[in-house]
């Protein structure tokens, strides 16, 4: 095959030309005499294509992006050709090759990188009724010098960022950008492209057996439906509801029948391969629900489990490199305590503590913290700090929000909390710590009552008595109102910190930390006059901080008068006038 060389004049500046491609993309195909021999490796040594080769994805071929390019060109001409005329005209060789690029054409449609409109009313040879035409991002990428690889055919290194994948995919075929069908072929080229990842190799390994069973597009649908479940899972969702996450994905009818019949009779292999199994609720509960085992996980995920159970993306999930740093202060017997826990949490020593009870006891210890006292002084800020400071991701759940207005419900989130706990404690090198903030909205007095409200309390509070029973974890539960604890959750807490506000030393000394420009005569009459919280001083931090932006002169005075508002502010109550 004869190679025509454009002359050396058009190349001028190829190096640095990389705002417009469409030129180049115009004149590849002159670059050659004659397409019907064209190898590969010919076709990679062509000046032209080794500048446009760099703007491509690298998952394009040369081939690729010369079928892209006579896409171009014809898409210029008055009646573009359909994509069988466009292969015959160009490409002299048998019918069997021309198939093979007709499926290239194809292959770059389903990666978005070609559009494919339909001639059928003009054409009965089904060869001649689809013509091609660049995609709009293809396009613009021309336009800018580089062509983006569709996020949904991009090949990751590991399965977390592939859940991500398929989360956007689903989003897409959501919003109507892609129907069914289309969303089939997705699964498809996403799975095919990311055939090494230890997701894709365990979901092979569950359906090996019943591939050849299945109806068409079938097993698509299944793998979105496991990867579905295990992003709510590794999300916190521990209980699962299979009827309504199968609901979920778009889908024709008699697929979500054939599915839905396989798990109402327990012949789904997920149940039964004991990749999930069934979680008992209430006897008179008429939903099932179920969760993953741990050999579901470990044959799904393999060693990536511990990695995509900490993740960033994970429900209330704190990643130590994640949280500020900030400094804290404490005196007496407080500092002495944080001192200690700090030594056990650092340099893996809760893990030699517990090394050393179990050889002596036969049981595995936890470590349970009560952090109670005053709003503001600083117990949150701890819990993070030490989850920092011993590099521990950290699961912060607000026991508020736990209380449902569903019945059954608060008693299902509160055993998830701990199951993913659990499962995250497995899977890590070192134990995490699960954080309890304002525990006495559930940790309270137990009722004696009958109505169905005080039930359902007393049943959250019974399965928190029995998980902090067998903890074998690091444990912090933060409260206000230490006073209304049962007496039967106090005891089984190892530690309790109370926090105070600080004496006027240390306010003298948390002064000088936060307001350095200020005289410190000064600031040691305002640590003497106002008995503020560390939380409160920071609020005048940020008021001075706002203040200086505004441009107004940052002094004593200014300060004095923010500290008066602020103490003004928390003896100001709230209530009703009577008359």
């Amino acid at each position: 095959m004869q190679l025509v060389c454009i002359p050396p004049t058009d190349f001028r500046g190829m190096k640095t030309a990389t705002k417009n491609l469409c030129d180049h993309l115009l004149l590849l195909p002159t670059d050659c005499e004659d397409l019907s021999d064209l190898r590969s490796e010919t076709l990679a040594e062509l000046p032209r294509m080794k500048l446009l080769r760099k703007s491509f994805p690298e998952s394009l071929s040369e081939m690729d992006i010369l079928l892209i390019a006579l896409v171009f060109e014809d898409s210029f001409k008055d009646t573009p050709k359909s994509g069988w005329r466009l292969i015959d005209t160009f490409f002299k060789t048998s019918t069997g090759n021309k198939l093979d690029l007709i499926n290239r054409l194809n292959k770059l449609v389903r990666e978005r990188y070609l559009d494919k409109v339909d001639l059928s009313l003009k054409s009965t040879n089904s060869l001649n009724r689809s013509t091609y035409t660049l995609q709009e991002s293809t396009l613009a990428g021309l336009m800018t010098g580089k062509i983006e690889e569709a996020f949904f055919y991009k090949k990751v290194d590991d399965s977390g960022r592939f859940v991500e994948l398929i989360r956007m995919m689903q989003n897409q075929v959501n919003s109507d950008n892609y129907n069914w069908q289309e969303m089939t072929e997705i699964v498809k080229t996403l799975i095919e492209k990311n055939s090494h990842l230890n997701l894709v190799k365990g979901y092979f390994k569950l359906y090996k057996a019943g591939f050849k069973k299945m109806e068409k597009d079938q097993a698509e649908y299944e793998f979105l439906f496991l990867v579905l479940l295990l992003e709510k899972f590794l999300d916190g969702d521990t209980e699962l509801d299979l009827d309504e996450n199968l609901s979920q994905i778009e889908s024709p009818f008699f697929m979500l029948d054939c599915i839905r019949k396989s798990i109402d009779n327990d012949s789904h292999p997920l149940l039964r391969k004991n990749y999930l199994h069934e979680v008992k609720g209430p006897i008179n509960s008429r939903i099932r629900t179920f969760t993953f085992t741990e050999e579901g996980i470990e044959n799904l995920l393999g060693n990536e489990a511990a990695k995509l159970l900490r993740s960033p993306s994970s429900k209330n999930m704190y990643l130590p490199e994640k949280i500020a740093a900030c400094d804290l202060f404490f005196e007496g017997p407080m500092a002495n305590q944080v001192a200690e826990i700090e030594s056990i949490l650092k340099q893996d020593g809760f893990e030699n503590w517990r090394k050393k009870i179990h050889q002596k006891t036969g049981k595995e210890p936890g470590l349970t913290m009560l952090f109670f006292g005053k709003p503001g002084t600083g117990k949150t800020e701890l819990a993070l700090q030490l989850a920092k400071n011993s590099n521990r991701p950290i699961i912060k759940t607000d026991m508020s929000e736990m209380k449902s207005m569903w019945f059954g419900e608060s008693e299902k989130i509160v055993k998830q909390v701990f199951t993913r706990y659990k499962y995250l404690q497995k899977h890590t090198k070192k134990t995490p710590i699960l954080f309890l903030n304002e525990a006495d909205a559930l940790i309270g007095k137990r009722l004696h009552t009958s109505n169905s409200l005080d039930q359902t309390t007393n049943a959250i509070q019974n399965i928190l008595l029995d998980e902090l029973e067998n903890f074998s974890g690091i444990l912090i539960a933060t409260t206000n109102m230490k006073e209304n604890f049962d007496s039967a959750f106090e005891r089984r807490f190892l530690l309790k910190l109370e926090f105070q506000n600080p004496g006027p030393e240390l306010r003298y000394t948390l002064l000088q930390n936060k307001f350095p420009e200020i005289p410190n005569d000064a600031l040691l009459k305002l640590s003497q006059q106002f008995a503020l919280s560390p939380a409160q001083l920071e609020n005048i931090h940020r008021k001075l901080n706002m203040q200086e932006l505004l441009n107004k002169k940052i002094n004593a005075s200014l300060l004095q008068q923010l500290f008066e508002e602020e103490q003004g502010a928390q003896s100001k109550l709230l209530g009703f006038l009577t008359r």
